[in-house]
């Protein structure tokens, strides 16, 4: 029993040694820390990022919103009072300081003027229609500028070749070009392509020989029509009389009804109505078309409540078109109200 048990010390002993010798082993075998360090190299340390700063004359990289200048479109009448530019950064007003320039083609008269505020004052007059441009430049280095367009027409014109959204006057109109031999005015506008646009301040052309032309329709003395619209503006209750003279046809829309037909091709011809109105704006729209030679006129008229005298629309009652989508049927405005036309017997 004594020798048994010094059989299996000695046994364990050895077996003691021999794991230790393995873990020696295994230990000796793993890479060496100094030659993993040494595969590896010299670590990259990134570069440090140094902002840029400008320096002093540099201009700033930093991206500057652009200039804009409203209005980009205007038209004018010689003569008339100033129109203020205002010039924009994104859509605040731009606070630097800005030098502003009128150019334009050198008809030998007159372009205006323009202050450093961007105030244009036209000239007194001009011979003849001239397109011109209303320049602005910023002064803070940055070579950033803007431009408006117009046009500068005579002072005794009656209408004025004009853009879509012009609207220093109250009255714009689309031209069209009509088939000879056209008898009546055509029954929806908005399936004709557009020759141009004219504004106007009042319709009070009084009977003509066709060859002095109607205002602002250049190269057309007939087959042509107008598609005008407007706001009348209401001041007081009452009956008003609403009337038309024209030659050729012509009709009257008041928050779009018809209140007026006068079409047809004839010598200049008034048909009028009474219509109660309230104050307020009411979308206004004439349809006019020129046919043959030899005489045209187109001339809106009213009488007032409390008045004998039949005059033509003034401009302080005519509004730009601007609170109704152009060129659509009109929408019945909530402050004004038109009752259906009713007869009166005129006073002349």
């Amino acid at each position: 029993m004594k020798k048994l048990s010094i059989i299996m010390l000695f046994l364990i002993q050895c077996s003691n040694k021999s794991g230790f010798h393995n873990k020696v082993d295994e230990i000796s075998s793993l890479p060496s820390l100094d030659r993993e360090i040494e595969a590896a190299g010299t670590a990259t340390v990134p570069e440090a990022i140094v902002p840029v700063i400008p320096q002093a004359g540099e201009q700033s990289q930093v991206e500057l919103p652009p200039l804009t200048l409203k209005p980009s479109l205007f038209s004018m009448r010689a003569g008339s009072e100033g129109l203020q530019f205002q010039v924009l950064m994104g859509q605040a007003p731009f606070q630097g300081d800005v030098e502003f320039t009128v150019v334009g083609q050198d008809l030998g008269g007159d372009l205006g003027s323009i202050d450093d505020q961007g105030m244009y004052v036209p000239p007194a007059n001009t011979v003849q229609a001239m397109d011109i441009e209303i320049e602005v430049k910023a002064l803070d280095g940055t070579d950033r500028s803007a431009e408006s367009s117009g046009l500068i027409s005579p002072e005794s014109s009656l209408f004025i070749v004009c853009k879509e959204g012009d609207n220093l006057h109250p009255m714009i109109a689309r031209l069209y070009a009509l088939p000879e031999e056209t008898e009546r005015l055509p029954e929806n506008f908005l399936l004709m392509k557009p020759q141009g646009y004219l504004c106007m301040d009042q319709l009070d052309i009084a009977p003509r020989d066709f060859s002095l032309g109607f205002p602002g329709v250049t190269n057309r003395f007939e087959w042509f029509a107008l598609d005008v619209q407007s706001l009348l503006w209401i001041e007081e209750p009452g009956d008003y009389y609403i009337g038309i003279r024209s030659d050729d046809g012509s009709r009257v829309f008041l928050n779009d009804q018809l209140i007026i037909d006068n079409d047809g091709q004839h010598s200049p011809e008034e048909k009028g109505v009474y219509i109660t109105l309230t104050p307020g704006y009411y979308p206004l729209r004439i349809h006019y078309f020129q046919g043959p030679r030899y005489t045209l006129s187109l001339e809106l008229l009213w009488q007032l409540p409390d008045s004998d005298d039949k005059v033509h629309i003034p401009q302080n009652n005519l509004r730009y078109p601007s609170l109704i989508k152009p060129w659509k049927r009109h929408q019945n405005l909530q402050e004004s109200r038109i009752s259906a036309p009713h007869k009166k017997q005129k006073p002349f």
